[in-house]
């Protein structure tokens, strides 16, 4: 398998708790996988609900290479829960039917709520490949179809050096994901510097599924790994390691930059004036969407009559609700910290999701009320 490009990756890491955990895996869009001809299997030792940080292939779970289910999890490709949730070391929802080849994708899922008659790119155990469709689901079993990939030795999955998955990254774009969406638990961060001794560099801990190591310089070698702690505050598991080589920094394509209760704005270096400055609202910060519209180049659409504001960039659609806390990313629906509003006539977004979802980087300068949003 080809490598991926690891200038614009982010490192993907799973915790474990006993024994390796599910980790994530990346794949190279551009290679293509065939596979074998379909098979029908019946999975009926589902497991109880899963939790995100827990390691559920330790217990076991359905292999294709026997085409049952086995206690270990070094043989284990999958397991699925009782509320209908399938878990695996790498998962992706892929267009097409079985049989067809499947260009890879990033495999950035390690559990997903199952949709009947969907595709999924799975990694297997043995560093390998499967496609899996569900046409049944209930409480106690799952009947699924299956295609293994074709010549499956000469295609070996990228594996981490001595278990320490190893990453170039620019800086200024030292970005760890930490999981894949916002948690009621939460995990401290611990990173070493050319080799020093680790120590916590996260202010309070983390709820958010991304980890920016703004204080990242090139030139250093840094090792990351996370505590994961429950509800009462008592740790439940440890993340691998993964070693990030910063590189030099670079220029982002455009550069917005904010200051709260300022009306004067620039993009990439050339001031605008805006109609309603940035604000602070619940913690979070609301800027005008027409403006980011214009700034990075998208659609922007405001329906008067719904007040909904819609972006569309790069293949991404957003919608947004005056004064509701949901809004769709590409049709899923997405719970916001605070929601959208009205100032003087001129809706106000929350950035960072917004800036995020649309593949941006937003960065807050707590010393001067700075809000710096990049595209590179």
């Amino acid at each position: 398998m080809k490598r991926m490009s690891i200038i614009t990756m982010l490192v993907a890491v799973c915790w474990m708790l006993i024994g390796p955990g599910i980790s994530i895996v990346l794949a190279e869009e551009a290679d293509i996988i065939e596979w074998d001809k379909p098979k029908n299997a019946i999975y009926n030792h589902l497991t109880s609900p899963m939790l995100m940080y827990k390691n559920e292939l330790f217990d076991g779970g359905f292999s294709l290479s026997i085409n049952g289910v086995t206690p270990n999890e070094a043989d284990a490709d999958f397991v699925v829960s009782q509320a209908g949730e399938l878990g695996a070391r790498g998962i992706a929802k892929v267009n097409g039917t079985l049989e067809e080849s499947t260009s890879f994708a990033a495999m950035n899922q390690t559990m997903t709520q199952i949709e009947l008659h969907k595709v999924y790119l799975i990694a297997l155990h043995n560093h390998t490949f499967a496609k899996i469709q569900v046409h049944k689901l209930t409480s106690s079993a799952v009947e699924f179809s299956y295609v293994l990939q074709k010549n499956s030795s000469t295609t070996p999955i990228e594996q981490p050096d001595n278990g320490i998955l190893k990453r170039n990254m620019p800086e200024g774009q030292v970005t760890i994901r930490v999981g894949a969406k916002d948690v009621d638990y939460g995990w401290d961060v611990y990173r070493s510097d050319n080799g020093q001794d680790f120590a916590m560099i996260n202010n309070g801990r983390l709820h958010k599924p991304i980890f920016d190591d703004e204080s990242a310089g090139a030139g250093h070698v840094y090792q990351y790994y996370f505590e994961v702690y429950d509800s009462n505050n008592e740790m439940i598991g440890k993340s691998d390691r993964i070693e990030v080589t910063v590189t030099a920094p670079v220029k982002p394509t455009t550069e917005v930059k904010m200051q709260i209760d300022n009306k004067v704005a620039t993009v990439n270096g050339q001031s605008v004036l805006l109609e309603v400055p940035p604000i602070i609202q619940d913690t979070r910060t609301l800027v005008p969407f027409r403006f980011l519209g214009d700034a990075w180049g998208a659609a922007i659409e405001w329906d008067q009559e719904d007040l909904m504001i819609t972006y569309k960039l790069d293949g991404i659609v957003i919608e947004l609700w005056i004064g509701k806390q949901v809004a769709l990313v590409n049709g899923e629906e997405v719970k916001l910290d605070v929601a959208p509003m009205v100032i003087k006539d001129r809706a106000l977004i929350p950035i960072r999701f917004v800036a995020e979802n649309l593949k941006q980087r937003v960065k807050y300068v707590k010393e001067t009320n700075e809000v710096i949003i990049r595209k590179w």
